[in-house]
């Protein structure tokens, strides 16, 4: 992405990420980028928000309960 958008040079990040605007390139170097972070999440493409927003929930409790556990949460 940051490749990307030193293509645009000088464009803004205001100007690169303007949802009328933005270069179709950075568009698709984002949405590559989300789906490896998705398949290493959980192996395939999030079916859509909700499904995302669950799964980042469920490893922010696996996260402060395991924290908890150590007593590293206050």
């Amino acid at each position: 992405m940051l490749l990307t958008r030193e293509h645009h040079f000088p464009a803004t990040i205001a100007e690169l990420y303007n949802p009328d605007t933005m270069p179709a390139d950075l568009r698709a170097a984002h949405d590559y980028n989300d789906e490896i972070i998705e398949r290493i999440y959980i192996g395939r493409r999030f079916k859509n928000d909700t499904e995302r927003l669950e799964k980042l929930f469920d490893l922010y409790t696996q996260m402060t309960t395991t924290q908890t556990k150590r007593g590293k949460l206050t």
